[in-house]
């Protein structure tokens, strides 16, 4: 049986390949919405806006804690977000506003279902929306 010495790679890794995630633009305070609270390593996104789009960087750890509790732990992972979608936003009960302003309000719906262990547990069936 042949045994490589201690210095030999038997896969080294290919040094130019880029995973990189979809850019991740927030257009909006994602603390403004009540319950939630959002914190990334590097970046504050309390000036956040419309005229201000912010990106998170793809190096950076996320967290979206909603009513104090661990919601996301969001970073970029092998060329893919963990715990986000950019296409959805950031957010713990109710959808980012638009980025073109429309006057759509949007709510998540949410079905508390009671277990076979007596503990009550709850699932999203996803978003409503609505036109105001």
């Amino acid at each position: 049986m042949m045994h490589p010495d201690s210095n030999t790679l038997v896969n080294p890794p290919d040094q130019n390949t880029t995973c990189k995630c979809q850019d991740f633009k927030i257009w909006y305070n994602p603390n403004d919405e009540p319950g939630a609270d959002f914190y990334c390593t590097k970046t504050d996104f309390s000036a956040a806006s419309p005229n201000n789009i912010l990106q998170i960087d793809p190096t950076e750890e996320c967290v979206l804690m909603c009513d104090n509790y661990l919601a996301a732990t969001i970073s970029c992972q092998n060329g893919a977000w963990l715990d986000a979608d950019p296409e959805l936003g950031i957010s713990c009960y109710n959808k980012p506003p638009p980025l073109d302003g429309s006057s759509t309000s949007t709510t998540e719906t949410t079905t508390a279902v009671e277990t076979t262990s007596g503990y009550t547990d709850s699932t999203t069936s996803g978003y409503t929306d609505s036109t105001t």
